[in-house]
């Protein structure tokens, strides 16, 4: 099992606001992390030169890769399907030429969903093998200004645990990300590069739909990315985690925010832990941490919690786990 960091946490805490692309890894390395998680919007902000670089220094480092892949994959619309497609592929290509060992992506299809709005007016265009940034006006638009700002975020969050995932034209969305994956998994076919699923907003938020496409497409090298808390609020954490796990190459560790309690959201964390390795996961768990306040910090809290609770350890060193 190894520890990464959510590179975004590191970005909004502040701490390494100013840090160029190649500082990353030894400012990761130093705080006890093996690997950085960064996302195709962070990554790409930077020219080519920098992204080989920072493979580069990664490798020196010690220091493993995974990049995210924010994607829709189930649209209807022709031409956005194709453009997802062609942007997950040419990711992919990045993501092998920096040495990352595998990738995140989501399958997207919920019916109201404030990411994809902006996300895709943020995505880089490649033309010619380089990268060109969408530039749409010189300043920031007051709706992307909105759509970025921390109470909307909290609001999206809120509402993907406590609203119910809506998806329609479910069977065709999960048809038309079965179609794209089995394209996108030709591309990497015989790669050592894992591409792992995240149980996202959408479609796969709920397990048995994201299982049912991974076991469609039928690659060894796709599996699932278990994140704690995205789960709608119809399933059960602690069985939506037991379901996925045994096909997770990652997790993403992060405690509910929403619980008040913070000694349930302890007890909530320590058990999402517990069945993550009762099902004999030894992948990599990024620490992640989506709310207000210096996000590192929060990480490295994470970190510690998990090297505790993985060697058996409680808060008060007792051996063992919870009973779930």
């Amino acid at each position: 099992m190894k520890i990464y960091v959510m590179t975004w946490n590191i970005f909004d805490s502040g701490t390494a606001s100013n840090y160029p692309l190649t500082g990353l890894p030894r400012f990761c390395a130093k705080r006890g992390f093996e690997g950085i998680e960064i996302s195709d919007r962070q990554l790409t902000s930077w020219n080519q030169d920098s992204i080989r670089a920072f493979g580069a220094e990664s490798q020196l480092q010690g220091m493993g890769i995974i990049l995210d892949i924010g994607c829709d994959l189930t649209s209807n619309h022709l031409k956005y399907f194709q453009e997802e497609r062609d942007h997950v592929k040419q990711m992919i290509r990045i993501a092998q030429e920096i040495g990352a060992e595998g990738v995140r992506i989501w399958l997207g299809g919920q019916s109201l969903s404030i990411q994809k709005l902006y996300y895709r007016k943020m995505r880089t265009i490649f033309q010619d093998g380089t990268f060109e940034k969408k530039n749409f006006k010189r300043s920031p638009t007051v709706v992307s200004v909105i759509l970025r700002s921390n109470p909307i975020s909290r609001l999206v969050r809120w509402m993907g645990h406590r609203v119910s995932s809506q998806v329609f034209f479910l069977e065709k969305k999960i048809q038309n990300a079965v179609l794209s994956l089995k394209e996108i998994m030709r591309s990497v076919e015989g790669d050592a590069l894992f591409v792992a699923v995240e149980n996202h907003w959408g479609i796969s938020s709920d397990p048995e739909n994201l299982l049912s496409v991974i076991h469609s497409v039928g690659f060894r090298n796709l599996g699932t990315c278990v994140d704690f808390t995205n789960f709608p609020k119809r399933v059960n954490r602690v069985d939506g985690i037991r379901c996925l796990a045994p096909y997770a190459f990652m997790a993403h560790a992060k405690r509910d925010l929403f619980i008040k309690d913070f000694n349930r959201r302890d007890i909530d964390f320590q058990n999402a832990l517990s069945v993550l390795k009762s099902s004999g996961f030894d992948g990599i768990i990024a620490a992640e941490y989506d709310g207000p306040g210096n996000g590192l910090d929060e990480c490295l809290e994470i970190r510690k919690k998990i090297q505790e609770l993985w060697e058996g350890r409680g808060r008060d060193g007792a051996v063992g786990y919870p009973s779930i």
